[in-house]
């Protein structure tokens, strides 16, 4: 079951997505469509002399697939979604690298009703983690959400 309203997020829920392994062509649109291009993310030979000895992936370009994957797990969808409120608490303990497959574990934090009893909120937690199941990265967003119920 996907989620079709607010009613059917559950506090504890959690959903993995399917996994994407991170290329040179993602590094090159992300810098292309952005502007960043930053030697540690661009340049092997910069790479190289740095503590990471390789190249290092653009954490906005990890944060861009997060949502990315979230949306293809179905359960960030049109029915339930009315906008995205923010990100919070952003941390990213370890560095991606050209070759990582990452994966989302997708969970429900939080909801509250609000004020407006055709809408709630919610929060989920992004636990982005590469191929040995490490977290690269990790938010939580929040959402404004719609209520099948039209209220309690």
């Amino acid at each position: 079951m996907t989620w079709r309203s607010w009613d059917d997020i559950e506090i504890g829920q959690t959903i993995r997505s399917q996994e994407v392994t991170v290329t040179e062509t993602h590094l090159v649109n992300w810098a292309s469509l952005t502007g960043d291009w930053f030697e540690l993310h661009m340049s092997e030979e910069y790479a190289r002399s740095t503590i990471f000895n390789q190249r290092v992936v653009h954490g906005p370009l990890t944060f861009g697939l997060s949502i990315g994957l979230a949306y293809q797990t179905g359960y960030v969808n049109k029915d339930w979604v009315i906008a995205w409120l923010g990100a919070n608490d952003m941390k990213l303990p370890k560095p991606v690298f050209i070759g990582d497959t990452v994966h989302l574990d997708l969970s429900v934090v939080s909801k509250r009703e609000t004020s407006n009893p055709d809408r709630g909120i919610a929060v989920l937690k992004y636990d982005i983690k590469n191929q040995n199941d490490d977290t690269v990265l990790e938010f939580e967003s929040t959402f404004m959400a719609r209520r099948a119920s039209g209220g309690p």
